[in-house]
């Protein structure tokens, strides 16, 4: 069989690479109408939902940065329902060091481990003290489920909880 020809990445799997950016634009209109008793359809919603997600990445031989914004704003059309909304779900930026012995991320993000359950504004760091421990940190404000453009700065929140493994293959 012919040899494979190595692609540039390959060579070195942390070959300085310039910004690479991946970005996706979304956007519908939604209509919901209501009629009871045979009376005129009444419009119970009129919006336009636009959608942006934008990701970036820069990789050099010492360290790896990502960014990352994904949000959505709801355009309310019915003037006496107006409720239009600014949903940011994600807006960070993500730095780890070439071997990822050290990683951290700052911004909104979210979580499901380390006792962190869901979205915040804050700070995660994790080191990797070797190969079986990964000591990780966190602090930060929750972010509002329910209006998702409110930060609970009343709130801060911090944590430190290592990860192990692998043991016995598993």
């Amino acid at each position: 069989a012919p040899a494979r020809k190595k692609l540039p990445d390959e060579q070195h799997p942390l070959a300085p690479a310039g910004w690479k950016v991946y970005s996706s634009l979304s956007q519908y209109y939604r209509h919901d109408s209501t009629a009871s008793n045979g009376a005129s359809p009444v419009a119970t919603q009129s919006a336009l939902n636009t959608n942006l997600d934008v990701s970036g990445q820069l990789r050099h031989t010492e360290y790896e940065l990502r960014t990352r914004f994904s949000g959505g704003y709801l355009n309310d059309f019915l003037t006496d329902n107006k409720k239009d909304l600014l949903n940011i779900s994600s807006l960070y930026v993500d730095a780890a060091t070439a071997h990822r012995d050290w990683s951290g991320r700052l911004g909104r993000q979210s979580q499901i481990s380390g006792g962190v359950l869901g979205r915040f504004d804050g700070l995660s760091l994790s080191y990797v003290v070797n190969p079986f421990v990964k000591l990780n940190a966190v602090s930060g404000y929750p972010v509002d489920l329910i209006a998702p453009d409110r930060v609970n700065s009343d709130t801060t929140f911090y944590g430190v909880n290592f990860d192990l493994g692998t043991f016995a293959n598993a």
